[in-house]
């Protein structure tokens, strides 16, 4: 293949059957994808990364917008189709001034890693001052290993280089592309096309890239735990799960749509839903079907909760008629609802199969209240909703919460229809749910995790007894977030049902 484009790095055989283009960002190489790249060739993938124009000893073009190095990149779009297209940070924006080159019927699985869509000017001249600060100080290897315990020698080596052999001023870079606005690029992504946005852990990263891509129906945002801004560097495989159309999310997330962990091939399922002012992730913690037995592990992200557009009213039937395609797509093993999410799957269970066994787990879900508990909860998310917790205010109140879990429970508030904090309330008057246990099919075994009647209260373990059919227990020392602070009782609560 001949190109215009001068200056690449190559791995696979060009004979291959499949492509991959690989883009790299600012103050970076072709070569801070080797290790996706090796990985991609070895599955029979012929993999190019050009060097940006002014990154490698490459001169720069005549001006700094992201759409000049994009246009650099054209030819190769022009001299062929690929079936991967990545990149990185900055790249991750030429790749989204690509899309209307991309193939307008060929599938294509198109990957940003951590990229910056939009940017304040105050978070630019923080940015700016960042890179400026690497080409001045000139960091070792040692160094960014010291900074980054996850990379390889090989890995800070490549950021060394990066660095040192570019011909790009890093104010041009920022200042050339002013202002910081590439959202509305989403809208030339062809329908063939399959686009992922990886994200950096919010505490190592931050959450606005998370908002940014939510308001996008048809972009998958994942984010990575543990990951920095150099996902390519630190959990590598994992930009290769969507790119490569690997569906075994393990660690992944995805607001507006289910978050999955384990094999869609897997022989059994269960599914869990979270409560108000919450998300999918409620569950991320030591839940652990897939790694232990085998379950594909699917929780859905409720109307008005994770940037998903609430539903036309905040009754608990209508979230739970939202899920009946679940339950129309595959019979599950285990049904898990905490909370709010607890009457969702009450409201489900005339749903479940009558012959094929579940296991069905309320997490200390309130069945019955009163007017004044309602007022009283509900003036606790208000609350919560205008103060702003930090993940350190929760883990001052909860000592058996992980930092990971906080910083869920702080993302889980902003990332709601606000709306919803007095519409699910005022919207299930009057608060009354017991009837629906007499829809469980004689198949189902229902277990009503409890929390301690220190930090809970006693009136759901009077409900749950009402039902002879219901197995009541008591959780000794958790609070209302069980799943945080003793999720493997929900497991094996859950796995008790079916050995039974």
């Amino acid at each position: 293949m001949t190109v215009a484009v001068p200056s690449a790095s190559q791995w696979g055989s060009p004979t291959a059957s499949r492509r991959a283009l690989l883009i790299h960002g600012s103050n970076s190489s072709s070569h801070t994808f080797h290790r996706v790249a090796s990985a991609l060739a070895a599955k029979g993938y012929f993999v190019i990364a050009p060097n940006l124009t002014g990154h490698v000893l490459r001169q720069p073009r005549v001006d700094f917008q992201v759409q000049a190095s994009a246009n650099d990149l054209v030819p190769y779009l022009q001299a062929a189709e690929y079936d991967i297209v990545i990149g990185h940070s900055m790249g991750g924006l030429v790749v989204l001034s690509l899309l209307k080159f991309l193939s307008k019927t060929r599938p294509t699985s198109v990957v940003l890693v951590d990229s910056l869509v939009e940017l304040t000017a105050e978070q630019i001249a923080h940015r700016r001052d960042m890179s400026s600060s690497d080409a001045t100080t000139n960091p070792t290897a040692e160094d960014y290993m010291a900074l980054n315990p996850l990379w390889t020698r090989e890995d800070a080596i490549w950021r060394v280089l990066g660095t040192r052999i570019g011909r790009v001023n890093h104010d041009y870079h920022m200042n050339g592309n002013v202002p910081w606005s590439f959202s509305h690029m989403f809208a030339h992504k062809p329908a063939a096309a399959a686009l992922t946005f990886l994200i950096a852990d919010p505490r190592l990263g931050d959450a606005s890239k998370l908002e940014t891509v939510a308001k996008f129906k048809d972009v998958r945002a994942v984010i990575v735990p543990n990951a920095s801004h150099w996902i390519q560097y630190e959990f590598p495989e994992v930009i290769l799960l969507p790119a490569t159309h690997s569906f075994m999310y393990y660690i992944s997330i995805s607001w507006g749509s289910p978050h999955q962990w384990g094999s869609p091939s897997a022989s059994r399922r269960a599914l869990l839903i979270h409560g108000l002012n919450s998300s999918s992730h409620t569950f991320h913690r030591r839940l652990p079907f897939h790694n232990i037995i085998g379950y594909l592990v699917i929780a859905p992200n409720l109307p008005g909760h994770a940037l998903r557009e609430p539903a036309v009213d905040f009754q608990v039937q209508t979230l739970a008629n939202d899920l009946l395609p679940y339950l129309q797509a595959a019979e599950y093993d285990i049904v898990i609802g905490h909370s709010m999410g607890g009457l969702v799957v009450l409201s489900l269970l005339k749903y479940l199969p009558k012959t094929r066994p579940t296991s069905v787990v309320l997490v200390d879900s309130s069945v019955e209240l009163t007017a004044e508990q309602i007022a009283h909860r509900r003036d606790m998310s208000s609350n919560d909703a205008k103060t702003n917790p930090t993940a350190e205010d929760y883990m001052a109140l909860n000592p058996l919460w992980t930092r990971e879990d906080a910083i869920w429970r702080v993302l889980g508030i902003p990332l709601q229809n606000h709306n919803g904090v007095d519409g699910f309330p005022q919207g299930n008057v009057p608060w009354s749910f017991s009837h629906l246990f007499a829809d469980k099919p004689a198949a189902a075994a229902l277990t009503f995790l409890i929390a301690d009647p220190r930090f809970g209260d006693t009136s759901k373990l009077e409900i749950a007894a009402k039902f002879k059919d219901v197995r009541a227990v008591i959780v000794p020392n958790a609070s209302h977030w069980i799943q945080y602070e003793f999720p493997e009782v929900i497991v094996e609560e859950a796995l008790r049902n079916i050995k039974e």
